[in-house]
Formats: C-alpha cells, sequence, structure tokens
C-alpha cells in the first residue's frame, strides 16, 4: 500500500512539474517555421528590460531531429543579482525543453518543458520567451 503511494505521489509531482503550451503561426511556411524554431534553439536570448528575468547562457545543447520535427534542448543559465540593501545573489538553472513542430494546419508548435525541479510558472515563462523569439524570426526584414 505504502509502494502504491508513494508512485502515485511521483507520478502527481512530476506530472504537476511539466508545461505544455502551443502556438499557432496561420501565416508562416513550415519549413521558415523549422529553421526559425531551429535558429531560436542555437541562439538564446535572455535580456530584458525587467533585472529578475536577465539571464547569461553558459552552456547550450541542441538536438535538432527534422524527421520527428522535433528540437531538445538543455542549457545551463546563470545571473547574480545586486539588489538594494540585499547580499548579492547567484543564481543557477537547468533548463530543458523539447519543442515540436505538429503535422497540423497551421503549423503549430508544441512546448513541453522536462524539468522536474522547474516551477510551472517558470516553464510558461520559458515557453513564451521562446515562441516570441521565433515570432521576431519569422517577421520579414524591411
Amino acid at each position: 500500500m505504502i509502494r502504491v503511494v508513494a508512485i502515485v505521489l511521483v507520478a502527481i509531482t512530476l506530472a504537476g512539474c511539466s508545461t505544455s503550451m502551443h502556438q499557432t503561426f496561420p501565416s508562416a511556411d513550415r519549413s521558415h517555421l523549422w529553421t526559425a524554431m531551429v535558429a531560436t534553439a542555437k541562439a538564446p536570448e535572455y535580456t530584458s528590460d525587467e533585472i529578475l528575468s536577465r539571464w547569461i547562457v553558459v552552456e547550450n545543447n541542441v538536438d535538432a531531429n527534422p524527421e520527428k520535427a522535433q528540437i531538445d534542448v538543455r542549457r545551463k543559465i546563470t545571473r547574480t543579482l545586486y539588489l538594494p540593501r540585499q547580499k548579492e545573489q547567484h543564481d543557477r538553472r537547468d533548463v530543458h525543453f523539447s519543442v515540436f513542430l505538429l503535422p497540423s494546419n497551421p503549423p503549430t508548435i508544441e512546448f513541453i518543458s522536462k524539468n522536474i525541479d522547474l516551477i510551472p510558472a517558470r516553464g510558461e515563462n520559458e515557453a513564451k520567451r521562446y515562441f516570441s523569439a521565433v515570432e521576431e524570426m519569422l517577421v520579414p526584414i524591411k
């Protein structure tokens, strides 16, 4: 009985910590969207006007599989915060997620956070950051 309860608790914890989000790109060509997805994964941008959202990418490993329309990303990010009246704060995170170009029309990207220790809101923020960067890549240069 204890084993069953433990397994159920682990399953609930793992399910609760993964984040899955979707974004549709109705005017995007599938090949252009895939190229933008790979480029975004390989060149992450963590600059922001908000000090708490600024990170430095220390390591970025990207495995793109065009046959499966899947990109796996593992990266390490770090930051040092200097806030008034506080000691400097050093933060480090491991970010692990996969993105899929779904076989749908219009083209849709699915983002799945694979961080077990990641707070769901952080996974959502990472997904929004990724989708926003892909959108920027698709905007024509004038």
